[in-house]
């Protein structure tokens, strides 16, 4: 009978070459195995964007920043359909009375794709019912300076929602939203709230 090797077409070192290359493939074969089953192929999970790898914002603690008083010329404000209620730094229709107690400089960190960092106004309202009954505290806020309107950037820790979606008569419920706009000293600054069919205009500076 005879061998593999008197049989081989080859030169022997040729065969000696495809032995020690099916070794090679069983060995890793092997230790596939024993790693679990992985290959050390390349992952095909999409790479991060530049925007994946950041941590959400840390909430950053409310500092009360007064108002400066209404300016002298008001800020002008896109025409609304609903009743427009005027005031200084508070207005009320009679059921919700919204007041500005703070008007905050703030510097806005662009954490989504479609948000504007740069300076901003970290704006804090505070409402109370004055009805006899509960009021919705589902509301938009908006604000707007002679040159430019605010661009809300949810996303920025100096945000603080209102700690209930609704509100019995007599209390109060106190709301900051950050807005990136120009906030120099003495900047005019109207702060727009739509609540039902009623908007809010409160005119005042940033200190």
């Amino acid at each position: 009978m005879t061998s593999l090797l008197d049989r081989w077409p080859y030169r022997r070192p040729v065969l000696w070459a495809v032995l020690g290359a099916l070794a090679l493939a069983i060995v890793g074969v092997a230790v596939v195995a024993m790693a679990g089953g992985t290959s050390p192929v390349a992952s095909s999970s999409p790479t991060p964007t530049d925007g994946d790898d950041k941590a959400l914002p840390t909430p950053i603690p409310v500092q009360t920043v007064e108002p400066g008083p209404s300016p002298s010329e008001p800020v002008p404000v896109p025409p609304v359909d609903d009743d427009l209620i005027s005031g200084a730094v508070e207005a009320t229709d009679g059921s919700l009375t919204v007041r500005l107690v703070s008007l905050r400089p703030i510097t806005i960190t662009a954490w989504a794709p479609r948000e504007v960092g740069g300076p901003g106004l970290a704006v804090t309202i505070v409402v109370t019912n004055g009805s006899s009954e509960e009021v919705d505290l589902a509301m938009d806020v908006a604000v707007h300076t002679t040159t430019r309107t605010g661009v809300s950037a949810d996303l920025d820790g100096h945000n603080s929602p209102f700690e209930t979606e609704t509100l019995a008569p007599g209390q109060s419920a106190e709301r900051t939203i950050a807005f990136a706009c120009p906030n120099a000293a003495g900047t005019p600054v109207a702060v727009m709230v739509f609540w039902g069919p009623s908007v809010f205009s409160l005119q005042a500076t940033v200190r």
